[in-house]
């Protein structure tokens, strides 16, 4: 069903059709006004395009209560017929139809949002306030009467990033390196703010104040040399945060574990040649290892000596 209200305007009390209608059927203009609205409103129930209308001629008639009104709608074009008890509506959705009254809504809304404009032109310097163009005269109209369409366009569009004031300094006694990475980092932020696509990225004063807390905060507890290199590492790796929470209890001062001793390459090559060398002194002494348990009684007999 397209809707339970049809679009009538007044100009088709005048107009020649609405005559030339009462005329065929020898009525009266106003009772074949009331005709055609009463066909126009079953029309609006039963079709969304006016296009392949099909029941019978009798049964039109009918629907209106007046004998031979289907020819007469024929005759002054009206009404179209294409094939057997096939009809159709010419121009029907510019009166009718869903589209119809979608695009009268939106001429609705416009128009009363353009009542409402203040004729009188306030401060300027008042942001509630905007210029409508669309009208000769310059009007005013505050941003909360514009129409929902306008709304969600700005929506999407987002609103404007407010940056932050630049040249916080730290607070308290740091190194002057600290200083100058805490000034760097705000400078890269502000950057960021201000690009375009997804590098865009809000740069409020209250995210200047909280990242500078952290700072400090990481300062006290790891030393200023650790935040400092997180600093670096975040703005050549273009990143959106320095992800300070991150630092665990391995990053204090003091808290790193030894680290094994390791030997070199080179140590462990002369360690494996010592250990596959073989030469007279060892022999030597591989000899001496079992004479230790002979006499020299026996090492005489034998021939040898100790």
């Amino acid at each position: 069903m397209a809707g339970d209200w049809i679009k009538f305007e007044t100009a088709t009390l005048d107009k020649g059709e609405v005559s030339l209608l009462a005329k065929i059927l020898k009525i009266d203009p106003d009772l074949a006004i009331g005709k055609l609205v009463r066909f126009w409103s079953w029309a609006d129930k039963i079709t969304s395009d006016g296009m392949d209308i099909r029941v019978t001629s009798i049964f039109l008639d009918r629907v209106v209560y007046q004998p031979g009104f289907t020819d007469a709608m024929l005759q002054i074009g009206w009404l179209k017929s294409t094939g057997d008890d096939i009809y159709e509506i010419p121009n029907f959705d510019r009166q009718n139809g869903h589209t119809s009254k979608s695009r009268l809504d939106g001429n609705r809304r416009v128009a009363k949002c353009r009542s409402k404009a203040v004729e009188a032109v306030p401060d300027v310097t008042d942001e509630r306030y905007k210029c409508n163009a669309d009208v000769t005269k310059k009007r005013y109209i505050p941003v909360t009467d514009v129409t929902p369409e306008k709304r969600r366009e700005e929506k999407r569009r987002g609103v404007a990033t407010i940056v932050a004031p630049l040249s916080v300094p730290l607070l308290g006694e740091f190194p002057e390196s600290a200083h100058e990475a805490w000034r760097e980092w705000q400078e890269y932020r502000e950057r960021r703010a201000g690009a375009k696509g997804k590098d865009k990225l809000p740069w409020t004063e209250q995210a200047l104040h909280l990242s500078r807390r952290q700072i400090e905060a990481h300062i006290h507890t790891h030393g200023a040399q650790i935040v400092i290199d997180r600093i670096t590492a975040a703005i050549v790796g273009n990143w959106q945060g320095l992800n300070l929470d991150k630092l665990g209890a391995q990053d204090l001062p003091g808290m790193q574990q030894p680290q094994e001793q390791r030997k070199t390459f080179a140590e462990m090559d002369k360690e494996r040649k010592d250990s596959e060398r073989r030469g007279p002194e060892e022999i030597r002494l591989k000899l001496f290892d079992w004479k230790e348990g002979v006499s020299d009684e026996q090492l005489a007999e034998w021939g040898e000596t100790r």
